[in-house]
């Protein structure tokens, strides 16, 4: 029965002294001059003026890029709402482009990690859509980018296959 007991406590310690581990990694960055603690947001904006309308002839769905999107540093890692991709579905006889509710605040899929003392980089993806045989059909591009948040210049955002890049904020 001892025994029991102190194998209890040990495995109990254990996992405390895990626990402990993991929150003294915790820890606040500064971007731009300005401390970014756990638990903080910052919003990722992309600038649309550098965007063209249409990528390879098919129209960008500008609804569903990553603006706004609100951004958590956690501490550790920069965390983003949960997502989903937008779907073509019939509703009432027409088709309509819709993302679930649970992905709606982050339909791009937007990602973002930080990299040595003010580096993110992330990915997100740009859709576009077009007509075939009458119903609309949606194709996505993959997008990355890198840069230093908080800075004028802004953050550099390309796409390879779209062959477009442009800018974006995260502040």
């Amino acid at each position: 029965m001892q025994m029991k007991k102190m194998t209890k406590l040990a495995l109990a310690a254990a996992v405390a002294f895990a626990t402990m581990l993991g929150y003294g990694k915790s820890k606040s960055i500064v971007i731009a001059g300005e401390t970014i603690e756990p638990g903080d947001t910052l919003t990722f904006d992309l600038n649309t003026d550098d965007l063209p309308e249409t990528i390879k002839g098919q129209e960008i769905l500008t609804e569903f890029l990553p603006n706004g999107v609100e951004v958590e540093w956690t501490g550790k890692k920069f965390k983003t709402p949960k997502s989903a991709s937008p779907k073509v579905k019939k509703v009432d006889g027409e088709y309509e482009i819709v993302v679930k509710e649970k992905g709606e605040d982050n339909p791009s899929a937007l990602k973002v990690s930080y990299k040595s003392s003010t580096r993110v980089k992330g990915s997100f993806k740009i859709y576009t859509t077009y007509e075939k045989k009458g119903k609309p059909k949606i194709k996505s591009y993959s997008v990355s980018f890198t840069g230093r948040p908080g800075v004028s210049d802004g953050i550099n955002v390309s796409a390879k296959k779209a062959a477009i890049s442009c800018t974006a904020t995260l502040q």
